[in-house]
């Protein structure tokens, strides 16, 4: 299926119960990581990742327009991991990618929570883009 949108995930979800019932955890997962592949796509992030030693999340932005206004963007990170009480770091990357890392002591579930809301906010501060 090519769904791209929360709306078109949440439909989803609601066809799965219809015909089949509760939704076992590992489809949960499933769905969950598909909404969260298409959400970064949206938002133009290259790449998620969690560093199992460290702890830290790692979102790679890539380059364009979208992040060119430093000081908003980065006080529209600093907004969002403030509210949370969580650190985050953010670095330059080759080919002016953006890598923001962030520690938090949450499990897979909730993290990926936290990921949704800040590529949902990004893609509404900063692309202007309808979900």
């Amino acid at each position: 299926s090519n769904i791209k949108t929360q709306g078109g995930f949440l439909f989803f979800k609601k066809e799965l119960v219809n015909r089949f019932g509760v939704r076992p955890a590992a489809v949960e997962s499933l769905i969950k990581t598909q909404e969260l592949k298409s959400l970064a796509l949206r938002a133009r992030v290259s790449s998620i990742f969690k560093d199992a030693s460290s702890g830290f999340v790692s979102v790679i932005f890539l380059p364009g327009e979208h992040v060119l206004d430093v000081p908003v963007f980065l006080s529209f990170l600093n907004s969002f991991f403030e509210n949370l009480g969580f650190g985050f770091s953010i670095n330059k990357k080759s080919g002016n990618r953006v890598l923001v890392s962030f520690s938090c002591d949450l499990s897979d579930n909730d993290y990926c929570v936290v990921l949704m809301n800040l590529l949902n906010k990004f893609i509404g501060m900063f692309l202007k883009e309808n979900k």
